[in-house]
């Protein structure tokens, strides 16, 4: 499949959404709240700025299905669980919420010569570091195809650096073919990690750990620019607890294809619609042993470890120490 209209496409729809966060940022923004957690941030900017990418691909590719972190899911493919949902529920009978919500799968399903596509945006990520006049923010677009992502761009205006991948096809930044560092060992190592609002004390004992076996640790608040700083060697690894699939589907493709190496901390291959619906059954949730045994409820939040597949057996080994 030649993939360049659609990259082409996520390129510029990311310089674009970038351009208006730069309009908005460092102005008198009205900041609200997911919920009642007040450090759960969002603002109009970033509900523009998908508002932006989601209508352009609506008219590009009317046929596609979207997955976008203020708007959740749209098209096709949410209507095809939606009708799973709901024909379960009923057990064969008639659904009228179905029917009045027009979300039944019909000829609009997103399959292009038995192709399924999926876009998966964030508009901004790092609302917090926007929202305060930081630098470290960025626009995250991938393009999913038959479950695979193939398409991954994250753009970060403020610092004039747009990471990019196709599958199959390198990593670049700007003009520049990227690659992870050549660092072999953990200790001589740059990581980074995040938190997310539910999951801070989760990661404090890995935090803790980490910080005694590396050169430094750092946090930016934008896990797609943690893994785009990964993929060009700025970082060595990179580990996180309870993301959402648009903060690293991008990110995951630019990592792999600058030749690092992404897992579970439990060393297992990652699902991105487990990073959306996270919801785990008993034996996965019981087979990532260092998410569950540190869990204050029954569910356990998706992990990721990214590295440059030289030190991810070393950050495995000591994940698993981790008591």
């Amino acid at each position: 499949m030649n993939l360049t209209p659609y990259y082409d496409f996520a390129v510029r729809t990311a310089q674009h959404a970038g351009k208006i966060l730069l309009d908005h940022y460092q102005t008198d923004l009205k900041i609200n709240y997911k919920s009642s957690n007040k450090k759960n941030l969002v603002t109009m900017v970033d509900k523009k700025s998908e508002k932006f990418i989601v209508d352009a691909i609506r008219k590009n590719f009317p046929d596609h299905s979207i997955l976008a972190e203020e708007g959740g899911e749209y098209g096709p493919l949410a209507a095809e669980k939606d009708h799973a949902r709901t024909s379960d529920q009923s057990s064969g009978q008639h659904n009228s919420r179905a029917k009045t919500a027009g979300r039944q799968p019909t000829l609009t399903k997103s399959k292009v010569a038995a192709h399924t596509f999926r876009w998966i945006i964030d508009p901004l990520d790092g609302t917090t570091n926007y929202a305060h006049g930081h630098n470290f923010f960025a626009v995250s677009i991938a393009l999913e195809i038959d479950g695979e992502i193939v398409i991954g761009v994250v753009y970060a205006p403020q610092l004039d650096e747009l990471f990019r991948a196709a599958k199959g096809h390198k990593a670049y930044l700007n003009n520049e073919t990227i690659h992870v560092s050549k660092i072999k060992k953990l200790d001589d190592s740059l990581l980074a990690t995040g938190w997310i609002y539910e999951q801070r004390d989760r990661n404090m004992p890995f935090v803790k750990k980490f910080m005694g076996e590396c050169h430094g640790l750092r946090r930016c608040g934008a896990a797609a620019i943690d893994l785009a700083y990964l993929a060009m060697g700025r970082y060595e690894g990179f580990w996180e607890f309870g993301l959402k699939a648009w903060d690293i589907a991008a990110g995951k493709l630019i990592v792999e294809e600058a030749g690092g190496k992404i897992t579970d901390m439990a060393g297992k291959k990652i699902n991105i619609d487990d990073f959306w619906n996270s919801k785990k059954s008993a034996a996965a949730e019981k087979s990532d042993a260092h998410a569950s045994d540190k869990a204050d409820s029954k569910q356990a939040p998706p992990t990721i470890l990214a590295t440059n597949s030289l030190i991810h057996s070393q950050m495995l080994k000591e994940i698993k120490s981790v008591k």
